[in-house]
């Protein structure tokens, strides 16, 4: 069976974030139905950090705020990635229950 992996873009306590405020992005495998990694930012989402990730998990879907800056989504759906923005606040664990 394939991975199914899709990036989670999560503020410090768990709530599905904007990419500018994002401190961390899940990497989740729906079909395993577990996190597989974490790409954690010291100051700021960063888009070549991000990069080698694609490359390693080829997710197919990223979750982010609905408020995220439309260059930086438009730098991820440029991999392929189709981005859909959640109406936040809302915990990332709620978002996979109802995936």
């Amino acid at each position: 069976m394939n991975n199914y992996n899709v990036f989670i873009c999560i503020d410090d306590n768990d709530n599905i974030a904007n990419l500018s405020d994002c401190s961390k992005i899940i990497v989740y495998d729906l079909v395993e139905n577990k996190t597989v990694d974490s790409i954690e930012f010291r100051n700021r989402f960063d888009i070549d950090l991000i990069e080698i990730y694609i490359d390693k998990y080829d997710p197919k879907l990223f979750f982010t705020c609905m408020e995220s800056r439309s260059d930086l989504i438009d730098s991820i759906e440029e991999y392929g990635i189709h981005v859909y923005l959640v109406n936040c606040p809302v915990k990332y664990l709620d978002l996979l229950n109802n995936i």
